[in-house]
């Protein structure tokens, strides 16, 4: 993948890409600022399409249908209920467990476990309210999920706008 220059360079590019492109459909001025315009044409943000397609990833995995010749996948999703019995907040919220990802009582720290990302998406995951999560079809969670995320990013933008 090269180092970290080299990614944050093209992540930097596909933005700009990204924002001259909106600018280019609506036909504004060259410094018009993008995210009102990702807004109105309900365009999602990059980060925000990271959560998308994680969370459309990990879906089927929760939610698992019968499916005939397809591969054994590799990922272990574990509920918290399935961890310990007593009531908390992530247990009644149906949240999904999070494993510690650093060894304790070790000078040498581990970069990644062999559950980084369970982990990473189990993170994302829990941070999609519970309604939307509840979703057994694959498309109606994507179509929810998608109008929560646009509803945020506009919020936030209001937010920066106003302060």
């Amino acid at each position: 993948m090269g180092n970290r220059e080299t990614r944050q360079g093209t992540h930097t590019t596909t933005n700009q890409n990204t924002q001259k492109n909106n600018k280019a459909i609506k036909n504004v001025p060259p410094r018009t600022h993008t995210k009102p315009i990702m807004s109105e044409l309900k365009i999602l943000s990059i980060p925000n399409l990271y959560v998308l397609r994680v969370c459309a990833e990990m879906h089927p995995y929760i939610y698992p249908k019968t499916q005939f010749n397809t591969p054994e996948h590799d990922h272990n999703y574990i509920w918290t209920t399935q961890v310990h019995e007593h009531k908390t907040r992530q247990t009644t919220s149906g949240q999904q467990y999070i494993p510690l990802t650093k060894r304790r009582n070790s000078k040498k720290k581990l970069k990644y476990s062999l559950n980084h990302l369970t982990t990473k998406y189990s993170k994302i995951w829990n941070t999609v309210p519970i309604e939307i999560r509840k979703k057994n079809s694959l498309q109606t969670f994507k179509k929810h999920l998608k109008h929560f995320l646009l509803e945020r990013q506009t919020r936030q933008y209001l937010q920066e706008k106003h302060s």
